[in-house]
Formats: structure tokens, sequence, C-alpha cells
């Protein structure tokens, strides 16, 4: 009883941890730089829409050209403003900075299931100060969006069905080599992912 509770105060402290790490890297910056470039305009837009015109279902860009990307960022920007009252570059950017950091807690809680809370901890002190995420944390993009919801994904494919293939079906063997093939998967797109922006990423001086 006494090591259940140890247990559960170390987790709490563990997620406390994480989530002030991510608030002090993401939300304070939110607002610091305004839109420079065509991409965040381009998700500003659709929001706007949702705002000015109700449009909900189907958000438009200039109320006439229909979003080349999933509305669920704009939904979560426009809920944002909705509960902040205003529309700006902070609000837009809001849901990335939520993502990341659900992100970082979702890669804990699969840490911890996996390797134990420390390492789970490592993990996610490690993602979150991790350059490229920490960008997309803070840019009105679609990305981290995307990437929250992939890692959600994985991780309730290993939970209802590796877990439940190797401890309720007793096929371990199967199920380790599923595993196998989800990392050497998840590997060869992390590899593809790296080549492929090499090439866009700019440094300015």
């Amino acid at each position: 009883m006494e090591q259940d509770e140890a247990r559960g105060s170390r987790v709490l402290i563990h997620v406390f941890l994480l989530v002030a790490l991510c608030g002090i890297l993401f939300f304070p910056y939110l607002g610091s730089t305004p839109f420079f470039d065509k991409g965040e305009p381009r998700e500003a837009m659709a929001v706007q829409d949702i705002m000015r015109r109700g449009e909900w279902l189907v958000p438009l860009k200039r109320a006439t050209d229909i979003p080349s990307k999933p509305p669920l960022f704009h939904w979560s920007a426009a809920l944002a403003a909705e509960v902040r009252g205003t529309l700006d570059e902070a609000t837009i950017r809001f849901p990335s900075a939520l993502y990341a950091t659900l992100g970082v807690l979702l890669l804990y809680g699969f840490g911890r299931a996996l390797f134990g809370a420390e390492v789970a901890l490592l993990g996610g002190t490690i993602l979150a100060t991790t350059m490229v995420y920490q960008n997309q944390a803070l840019s009105a993009r679609v990305d981290m969006t995307l990437c929250f919801f992939v890692m959600l994904s994985l991780a309730l494919f290993y939970a209802l069905y590796l877990f439940t293939t190797a401890f309720y079906d007793l096929r371990m063997g199967y199920a380790s080599a599923m595993a196998w093939v989800l990392f050497v998967i998840i590997v060869v797109l992390t590899l593809v992912a790296t080549k492929l922006t090499e090439k866009k990423i700019h440094y300015a001086a």
C-alpha cells in the first residue's frame, strides 16, 4: 500500500515537472514573434473565417478557398480565441503548444508503461527540449496537431492490440514480432522525414 502511494506521488511529481517544463519552453513565447511567412497566415485565415462567419464545419480561407489541411487545428485555435476573446498570434499558436505538451505527457505515460518512470521522465524531457519539437510547438501550423494524434494512434495500437495479443491471447512471439515491425517502421519514417527536411531548414544569420 505504501509502495503504491509512493509510486503515485512520484508519477504526479514527474507530470508536474514535465508540465512546468513545457509551460516555460512553449507558452510564454507564443506571441513574441509576428507572422512573417506565408504558412502561419494561411492557417490563421481559416481560423479568422470561423470567427467571422461562424463556419465551423468547413472553414474557408478568404471566405472562398477550402484549406488544404484538416480543420482540427483551426477548430482548436478558434476555441482558444473564443475563450480568450481575441484573435492574434498567441491565440492561433496556442493549439500547437497545447498538443506539444500533451505529446510530452503521452510519451511519459507510454514510456512509464514500457521502461519505468525514470526513463519516461528522461524521454519526456528530451522530447520537450528538442529543437525541432520546440519550433513546431511555437508555430501556427497543423504539424504539432498531426504529431500528437499520430503518437496517440501508435500508443493506442500498442495498448489495445499488442498488449491484448501478448497477455490475453498469450501469443507472445507474434506480439513481439509486431512490436519489432512497428519499431522498424517508425525508424524508417523518421529517417525519411529527416532526409526530406534537411534541405528545407534555413538558419538565419
